[in-house]
């Protein structure tokens, strides 16, 4: 084998060439391998490296043509490989968790009157 040395300009030509051969064949990859179907407002799992553990959330976007979908809350990217949908149990305790949260903000928001005259009404005294 004959060896040749490199410029560094031919080094960084070699380098743009073959990361464009690499993402050319991503796509040939992605575009033959089965795709799950995501939709806008589906409800997911995926995980979420902020929270190191997986999280249920809604589909806000789906971006076909790169296989990336948008969740709400956070509105986080996510790839399609990295989705799963999610199940009713799944959903449900996502859907109470969101509740509790709602409902902790209204009480925390309420002054010390307001949470006296709730606290009565659930009692059954009504004024």
């Amino acid at each position: 084998m004959e060896m040749f040395k490199l410029t560094k300009e031919q080094i960084v030509e070699l380098e743009k060439a073959a990361n464009k051969m690499a993402k050319a064949m991503e796509k040939v990859r992605f575009s033959f391998a089965k795709k799950p179907e995501f939709k806008k407002e589906q409800w997911v799992v995926g995980y979420s490296k902020t929270y190191k553990k997986e999280i249920v959330r809604k589909i806000v976007a789906v971006y076909e043509d790169t296989g990336y979908a948008t969740l709400d809350q956070e509105y986080l990217v996510i790839s399609f490989d990295q989705l799963r949908h999610a199940t009713e149990s799944e959903i449900a305790q996502e859907k109470e968790r969101r509740t509790d949260k709602k409902l902790d903000k209204l009480l925390l928001d309420l002054s010390n009157e307001e949470r006296v005259r709730l606290a009565k009404k659930l009692d059954g005294d009504h004024e």
